[in-house]
């Protein structure tokens, strides 16, 4: 998964579009990994639910 990020903040920085990593929430299902997800050296807020 951080490999994906990673390469979505690249190719955003790319075509000059901005992450807002206040607005990204992440909904983890069936995981054992709870490893924080970062965008731009920042920790995305996780939920439990969606509304």
């Amino acid at each position: 998964m951080k490999e994906k990020t990673n390469m979505v903040a690249e190719n955003s920085d790319r075509l000059a579009l901005n992450i807002n990593r206040e607005k990204i929430k992440v909904f983890r299902t069936n995981t054992c990994n709870n490893t924080p997800i970062t965008v731009q050296g920042g920790a995305l807020e996780e939920v439990d639910s969606f509304t």
